[in-house]
């Protein structure tokens, strides 16, 4: 059976995206060999979800007779065409075993895009929608999922970073991401971000998060363990590149083809120390490259019902700031921004500056206080139910050692924290009285 290569496009996009990619397919595989295949779908209709996405590339899988077993199939997608395949694999190989051998992801917002909300504004309508079979539409439900924090995107997550079923291993799908980390130039730089190709934040893209669980007994003793990605990728930061010149001008430079070659030729046996590779080049280029410390974190916080904290805000000092001055200082130097998601206003996306970290690393006593307090706040009004700041006042502060803190905010990564906190009520709020009568009186 002759080996199948996929395309998969992003959101606005079409198949015409690859045409480099594919000419220096042409110029260097014996294509004889090779059946390729390109995707086109729709994306800018509002009414379209990513489900609709994932049964429709399911059926013209099958129409197509593309092989479902064995390991047949190459798939090289870019932006949004990482997250359909991603949803695709998570509903048809729920168990891993998918026909995918090889997989090359350009510039995939597998953690959201900075621009996702901001994609149903009038001006994305008249240019993204404009002279379209649905004039002034923009996918606005494939936007939704791709907001940051969203919660399509964190079940993503658990599925393919946390199940002990997922795709990304070594004996199953052996997965690349090409990442550019410079923005756009011209008028179009006004959408750009510290840290991002233009459309997603470099923190964005790496598919091996970490989970930070923190929760708190009636005692409010806390408990916090720490997750790590069961998923293998393989990462390489590409510097001068963005999202769009990460699929044309990249393959004009010959190194550049070279990586590209050895994403969908690298075997099994070589895959770890590929993997390997790739992350010590990314943090040599890291050293000289500042914007790369910059690190995203998803805060999801709940009460011990399971219900969501829709209102709260998290404060950070260090132990060693001797005034107030000092700590608010520490605060904003490595707090850079907050989304709070749209639809879901207990997820936050949190940018952190890692770099802010590495002086303390010269104590390895020292301690950050990251507090949270939420509302309806107990101290500060006079609701009769609601949340005990956890901040260094109770004495509920999570408090962690700078050398713990090397592991978990690290950059141009993504960290999950699920915090679960105690939602207390007032005594007055429901009481029983006793009857005293002894009778009716006549």
């Amino acid at each position: 059976m002759r080996k199948i290569i996929l395309f998969i496009h992003g959101w606005s996009e079409s198949s015409d995206c690859f045409k480099h990619a594919h000419e220096f397919l042409h110029s260097c595989f014996d294509l004889s060999k090779y059946q390729i295949n390109f995707a086109d779908f729709i994306t800018m209709d509002d009414s379209i979800t990513f489900s609709d996405l994932v049964i429709a590339m399911q059926t013209a899988w099958k129409k197509h007779d593309l092989p479902l077993d064995g390991k047949h199939v190459d798939i090289i997608t870019h932006s949004t065409g990482a997250l359909v395949l991603r949803a695709w694999l998570k509903m048809y190989f729920p168990n891993g075993g998918s026909p995918i051998r090889h997989l090359i992801m350009f510039a995939p917002p597998n953690f959201g895009s900075h621009l996702a909300h901001l994609g149903g504004e009038f001006y994305s309508r008249l240019y993204k929608g404009f002279n379209r079979k649905h004039p002034f539409e923009v996918g606005q439900n494939l936007l939704n999922s791709l907001e940051l924090g969203s919660n399509f995107l964190n079940e993503l997550a658990e599925f393919d970073c946390f199940s002990d079923n997922t795709s990304f291993q070594v004996d199953d799908i052996l997965t690349t991401v090409f990442i550019g980390s410079s923005g756009y130039n011209g008028l179009a730089a006004i959408a750009n971000v510290q840290a991002s190709d233009g459309v997603v934040p470099i923190a964005s893209t790496s598919l091996s998060p970490q989970k930070l669980i923190i929760n708190y007994d009636s005692n409010d003793e806390v408990y916090v363990d720490l997750k790590t990605s069961k998923s293998m990728i393989a990462y390489k930061i590409f510097p001068y590149l963005n999202h769009s010149t990460i699929l044309s001008t990249s393959f004009s430079n010959l190194k550049f083809r070279s990586y590209f070659r050895k994403a969908l030729t690298v075997t099994s046996t070589e895959y770890e120390d590929y993997c390997a590779n790739l992350a010590k080049e990314n943090k040599a280029y890291s050293r000289i490259c500042k914007d790369l410390f910059l690190q995203q974190t998803i805060i999801k916080v709940k009460n011990q019902f399971n219900e969501p904290v829709p209102d709260y805000f998290l404060e950070f000092a260090a132990d060693n700031c001797k005034n107030l001055s000092n700590m608010n200082s520490f605060h904003d130097d490595f707090l850079k921004n907050v989304h709070c998601n749209r639809h879901s206003p207990d997820i936050r996306v949190f940018t952190f500056d890692t770099d802010v970290l590495q002086p303390f690393y010269m104590n390895s006593r020292t301690k950050i206080d990251i507090s949270l307090t939420a509302m309806p706040s107990l101290e500060k009004s006079n609701a009769s139910a609601g949340y005990i700041s956890h901040d260094v006042i109770n004495s509920k502060a999570l408090i962690m050692q700078v050398s713990k803190l090397r592991h978990i905010f690290k950059p141009f990564s993504t960290l999950l924290i699920d915090w679960t906190i105690n939602r207390e009520l007032k005594s007055n709020i429901f009481t029983f009285h006793e009857d005293h009568s002894h009778g009716i009186s006549s």
